[in-house]
C-alpha cells in the first residue's frame, strides 16, 4: 500500500506542477517546470522498479 500511495504523491505533484505553470505562471516558466516534471517522472519510474523487485525478491 505504501508503494501507491508513493507513486498517487508522485503523480499529483506533476499535475500540480503543469496546472501551476498554466493558471497561476502563464506558461512563462514552462521549460522549468517541465524539466521538474521529466525528474518526477524519472524518480516515479525508479520508484516503481524498485518496489516492483522488492515484491519478487520477497
Amino acid at each position: 500500500m505504501r508503494h501507491i500511495t508513493g507513486l498517487y504523491i508522485i503523480m499529483t505533484s506533476i499535475f500540480f506542477l503543469n496546472y501551476t505553470s498554466i493558471f497561476l505562471l502563464n506558461n512563462n516558466y514552462s521549460g522549468i517546470i517541465g524539466w521538474i516534471t521529466g525528474i518526477l517522472f524519472l524518480v516515479g519510474t525508479v520508484y516503481f522498479v524498485a518496489a516492483k523487485r522488492e515484491r519478487l525478491t520477497g
